[in-house]
């Protein structure tokens, strides 16, 4: 199951438009997707961030409950954020790369920037940090 935490302008009947919001219900759903019963049944989350304090979160989970970096992942991607990757994984998780393709990248890629300002704000401070 792959848990999102993305920038995307909805109504607030679909989703949360207040950052705390959105940060408070990933929070209590990494909770409930590394809990032990969701474990047992076989559920393999795949993190899907660029949020420090999330990814945190995620690992502290982890580690409180003994979930092996096997038993789940964290998703990024590519050229945001690159300099958590050898640091996550030197702490045992799994980290995937994402990389838009295909024929519409680009279509993909601008829509994400239009979709909420903030997002370009984003983009150039990660390009900034290299």
């Amino acid at each position: 199951m792959r848990l999102c935490k993305g920038a995307y302008r909805e109504p607030p009947a679909v989703a949360y438009p207040d950052k705390a919001d959105v940060d408070r219900a990933y929070a209590e759903l990494v909770d409930r997707l590394l809990a032990p019963d969701a474990l047992a049944r076989g559920v393999y989350p795949a993190f899907a961030t660029h949020d420090e304090h999330m990814l945190e979160r995620v690992r502290a989970r982890a580690e409180e409950r003994h979930v092996p970096g096997r038993r789940f992942e964290v998703q990024m991607l590519h050229g945001i954020r690159g300099d958590l990757h050898a640091p996550l994984r030197a702490r045992g998780l799994a980290v995937r790369v994402l990389v838009p393709f295909g024929e519409d990248w680009y279509g993909y890629f601008v829509r994400r920037l239009a979709e909420r300002p903030a997002n370009l704000a984003f983009l150039l401070r990660n390009l900034a940090r290299g």
